[in-house]
């Protein structure tokens, strides 16, 4: 009877409850809710209004590709440029038909459209020498062909004269004016993503111009891995971004910075 009176005073007021309206019926044969997520269709779509082709084709059909691209926007068109990688290091592509850098940041994977402000003439490249490695020979060296009687200098007489010591002069405090200071034509970059047995040099032509840019001037310091090299490809617009080919090597340029290659 004491239980009885504690719980007692648990129950509501407004016991019984009010009467709830009953839930709906459903009808027989209602397939029941799946609680599975959706499944992404696993090819691309077929109903664009451009379908990329060849090598473009089989880069955008990667399922890592075609669900952030999308479809094409527009038939691939054929490009031409140049192209050097600088010691930041950034790959830098001109496109001369749009007269317009993609900068590909290999230590970040970012990339970005920066416009050709150099005023350099559209036809003109820049090649700057550029330091080679020695090629390792095959084999012992060829033998040295001996020298011919006419080759021969004739022998002169050595005669021991004696010489007398100079006087130990002092070093001066501040040097001649007329000895011009010495600076190094190759700069060594180190703890970079490439390797170090590849010097730097000063860049030139428009890709020295984008080094010198204040977005990449600290870091490329107007200095370039290669030389600048023509290459011609094709580009082609998506939803997404755009895939880029020059010649060697297929870029995919997603809308959101990033970028991969194939």
């Amino acid at each position: 009877m004491a239980l009885a009176a504690t719980l007692a005073g648990c129950v509501p007021s407004d016991w019984p409850p009010p009467e709830y309206p009953s839930m709906p019926t459903v009808p027989a044969g209602t397939p029941a809710p799946s609680l599975a997520p959706a499944r992404l269709p696993v090819s691309p779509p077929s109903d664009c209004p451009h379908i990329p082709l060849g090598g473009f084709y089989d880069v955008w059909r990667n399922k890592q590709v075609w669900p952030h691209l999308g479809c094409a926007v527009e038939a691939a068109i054929p490009i031409n440029g140049t192209e050097a990688y600088l010691c930041c290091p950034l790959h830098s592509i001109w496109i001369q038909e749009k007269r317009l850098f993609v900068t590909l940041d290999e230590s970040s994977s970012r990339w970005a459209f920066v416009s050709d402000d150099s005023g350099l003439p559209a036809d003109a490249t820049f090649v700057t020498p550029t330091w080679q490695p020695p090629t390792a020979m095959s084999g012992p060296p060829p033998p040295t062909p001996a020298p011919t009687p006419t080759q021969v200098p004739p022998l002169t007489p050595f005669i021991a004269t004696q010489v007398p010591s100079p006087s130990p002069t002092q070093p001066s405090a501040t040097p001649p004016a007329d000895v011009p200071t010495l600076l190094p034509t190759v700069v060594l970059m180190t703890q970079q993503s490439w390797s170090p047995s590849e010097p730097c040099f000063q860049a030139s032509g428009r890709h020295g111009w984008l080094a010198n840019l204040p977005a990449w001037a600290e870091r490329c310091r107007g200095l370039s891995r290669t030389n600048e090299t023509i290459f011609s490809g094709a580009m082609e617009q998506f939803q997404g971004g755009w895939l880029l080919w020059n010649g060697n090597v297929c870029f995919v340029l997603f809308a959101d910075g990033t970028w991969t290659m194939f």
